[in-house]
């Protein structure tokens, strides 16, 4: 897992270094402070060859469309001046690096990848706008790892007929990750839930559930991908009308069994959830981290999230060290971003000051 992070060129962020990494990462900021980028290199860095990472950070922000301006979004100022590097300090001692350069090159492709499915441009990208990007019509990956000697490369471009992809058979993932985002947060949730039915350990997902209903004693699945709750009625009931707050905390749990001994990534994880259930929910995720081996980074922009998160870490008896838990503000200042890193200690003292966080 994750012990340090270094950003730099990457979206609208020059340069970022996050150190003393947890097990439970909070990373708050200002809207367009960076903190959904933040998620982004995370997730990019646990697999860096797998070229499918690339268009689904993308299309985990809304963007569907593969034109001319797709890969421009990756770089520093839509512009191709700097190359994208990530350097990474892992817990097992070792370090890797990606790198992300413009990929220019029309000639030398050998794969072929299904066509992404088109929707509308997300806004910013208006191909009619006055602002200026440069056209990058693809990139290469260039991996390097303190395990290896050599340097390993894949490639992705548009084409004409969909995306070209040239990249290793091995990708060489040494720990899974799972990213849920505001538009993709229910996807997966059949799949997932099925196979934690199959290696019989519902049980973990109902206990955690009862936080927020506690009638319900079992989850089934139907035709279709349908999920159903059993509540002791008559009837089974669709997950669907359930509150998003169970929904979401749901989606969560199955994902966090999905990445064991990996990381899983939650962008404004306060969604749908009232605050009063805030302690119960955070006791809860921080429980399955240790429980599943996974590292947690979450966004939120909720002062009650933040206000609970921090209690919860000075009141439970799950907290035993200060590495267990830590809070990220992000900010930037004359397009430069910086980070303060809250400890536990230093988040309470924060909040009884009345000092701004978010």
């Amino acid at each position: 897992m994750f012990k340090e992070l270094t950003i730099d060129h990457f979206r609208g962020i020059q340069k970022l270094e996050l150190t003393n990494l947890s097990k439970v990462n909070l990373i708050v900021g200002t809207n367009g402070s960076g903190k959904s980028t933040l998620l982004d290199s995370f997730f990019l860095t646990t697999n860096p060859l797998n070229t499918r990472l690339i268009t689904n950070t993308n299309i985990l922000r809304g963007v569907n469309r593969i034109d001319e301006n797709f890969f421009s979004t990756f770089f520093y100022g839509l512009k191709n001046d700097y190359d994208i590097n990530f350097h990474a300090s892992l817990e097992d001692g070792s370090e890797r690096n990606l790198k992300i350069k413009p990929y220019f090159d029309s000639d030398k492709y050998v794969d072929y990848s299904n066509e992404i499915e088109f929707g509308e441009l997300a806004e910013g990208l208006n191909p009619d706008s006055t602002q200026e990007i440069d056209h990058i019509p693809g990139v290469i990956l260039e991996y390097t790892n303190s395990k290896f000697n050599e340097v390993l490369k894949s490639k992705i471009k548009k084409a004409d007929d969909g995306l070209k992809i040239e990249q290793p058979n091995d990708l060489r993932e040494e720990f899974g990750a799972v990213y849920l985002s505001v538009n993709n947060i229910y996807q997966g949730v059949p799949k997932r839930l099925e196979k934690i039915i199959v290696d019989k350990n519902l049980d973990y997902v109902i206990k955690a559930l009862n936080i927020i209903e506690d009638s319900i004693t079992d989850l089934s699945l139907g035709n279709n991908g349908m999920i159903y709750c059993d509540l002791e009625y008559s009837r089974l009931l669709p997950l669907k009308i359930m509150g998003d707050g169970f929904q979401r905390l749901l989606a969560i749990l199955l994902a966090m069994y999905d990445a064991k001994k990996g990381i899983i990534l939650v962008d404004e994880i306060e969604n749908g959830i009232f605050h009063s259930k805030f302690p119960a929910v955070w006791e809860t995720i921080y429980k399955y981290a240790q429980e599943f081996n996974v590292q947690v980074f979450a966004t939120t922009h909720s002062i009650e999230c933040i206000e609970h998160f921090s209690k919860i870490s000075l009141d439970s008896e799950l907290f035993q060290s200060e590495a267990d838990l830590n809070l990220y503000r992000v900010e930037e200042k004359a397009e430069h971003h910086k980070v303060t890193l809250y400890n536990r200690e230093l988040l309470r003292k924060s909040l009884e000051k009345g000092f701004e966080i978010r």
